[in-house]
């Protein structure tokens, strides 16, 4: 998203943060120094919906006017793949290899120096060369499996 605030701020006569700050205040919205930095310097990572409706409330502007959708950034964050998108890899042969086809990665912790799986499924991904596992059952509805220490 292309984020206007300051284009809009300044279509109001705004040009300093602080100004912006007090208007806010007014309208019963506090935030944060850092907060505020974030949305006058850049993007804004995130934001709650009220405060969204307050600035656009002093603003006196809709959320189309401080945001304008970029497709062209999000088509670059799709995977050019198909079978990437859908999780049907079929695994590498060096460092870190991706989950092999019907597989998901599985979730795990160091304990005591090793690893240990929490959830997951078999085939999950290799790593240190070993490349991706093979096809196993497992996905969103997979069970926990026991906790055990992974093989070397």
């Amino acid at each position: 998203m292309q984020w206007s605030l300051r284009l809009r701020a300044a279509e109001r006569g705004l040009w300093k943060s602080a100004q912006l700050r007090r208007l806010l205040a007014d309208a019963g919205l506090e935030i944060s120094a850092g907060k505020r930095s974030s949305w006058w310097a850049g993007t804004p990572p995130t934001m709650r919906l009220e405060e969204l409706d307050v600035l656009c409330a002093v603003l006196e502007c809709t959320p189309n006017d401080l945001m304008t959708p970029e497709p062209d950034k999000v088509a670059a964050r799709r995977p050019r793949n198909a079978d990437a998108a859908n999780g049907n890899g079929n695994g590498g042969n060096g460092n870190n290899g991706a989950a092999g086809k019907g597989c998901t990665t599985t979730t795990g912790v160091i304990m005591d120096g090793e690893w240990t799986a929490l959830y997951g499924s078999a085939g999950a991904s290799g790593t240190n060369g070993s490349g991706g596992g093979g096809g196993g059952a497992g996905g969103v509805d997979s069970p926990p499996i026991s906790m055990q220490s992974a093989p070397p």
